[in-house]
């Protein structure tokens, strides 16, 4: 799998709280495939992308969380992360908005799958 981390070390992203730092709007997120669960720190607006876990441990947790309103961000992934296999974005609009996902292995490939958004219905997917 590749990192995508653009010359700089998986170890400038990483912070010891476990948590992911964030990229710049049109930046590809870099997940770490060894950790169980990874926790990305979404501020402003603009877009991000998150690539398929092909690499990830099924189970693996994912969770995105805006916590600085500045308009919308937006988030493709490489597949469709809900069950009707055609809506594979997911806009944020409110601070405190979140949405967690989970590795799942259907007929041998490895996909992102929505568990949980924010109550207040500012996630949406497109």
């Amino acid at each position: 799998m590749s990192a995508h981390t653009h010359g700089r070390k998986m170890s400038e992203y990483l912070r010891h709280d476990g948590k992911i730092n964030d990229v710049a709007s049109g930046g590809v997120l870099p997940l770490d495939c060894n950790a169980g669960y990874q926790v990305v720190e979404m501020k402003g607006t603009g877009t991000k992308t998150v690539d398929a876990p092909s690499d990830f441990a099924v189970g693996s947790m994912l969770l995105l969380n805006y916590v600085t309103d500045g308009g919308t961000m937006a988030v493709t992934f490489a597949a469709a992360v809900t069950d009707t296999g055609s809506e594979d974005a997911v806009t944020f609009t409110d601070a405190g908005d979140f949405a967690l996902f989970v590795v799942v292995s259907a007929t041998g490939t490895k996909k992102w799958r929505i568990v949980n958004t924010a109550a207040d219905g500012g996630v949406t997917f497109s």
